[in-house]
């Protein structure tokens, strides 16, 4: 679900800046506003005025850690596999001895080792 940045204002008070996973724009205000009436102030009834709806770009793979790469692939039937590294990749590198750490953590590594191979710079 994409994440969007709300700002929002209590009028006669001030700003806040509120994020929230949202489908929509009119989603995110929706959330936005019960944020603010739940937590970042103590009247849930109080009037809002909506600024600013920002949607933020989700960051590139090789940023995201192995419980964000299981959520975005990962199934609620099954665990899920990511498009570019196969479970049965994994699971030779496993048994060659190759590594000792779970798929979703083998996946980062290869994700973040692909990113610093795309950044360098051959001459």
């Amino acid at each position: 679900m994409p994440l969007y940045e709300v700002q929002i204002t209590r009028i006669g008070y001030g700003v806040s800046t509120i994020k929230v996973s949202a489908e929509t724009p009119n989603d995110a205000t929706v959330k936005a506003e019960d944020e603010a009436g739940d937590h970042q102030y103590t009247e849930h009834h109080s009037e809002y005025q909506i600024g600013a709806v920002r949607l933020i770009p989700p960051p590139p793979e090789s940023e995201l850690n192995a419980k964000q790469l299981a959520d975005s692939y990962g199934e609620p039937t099954s665990w899920g596999a990511h498009p570019d590294y196969p479970r049965v990749d994994w699971q030779h590198e496993v048994s060659e001895g190759g590594t000792q750490i779970g798929y979703w953590e083998w996946v980062v590594n290869c994700l973040q080792y692909e990113a610093d191979e795309e950044g360098k710079v051959t001459v």
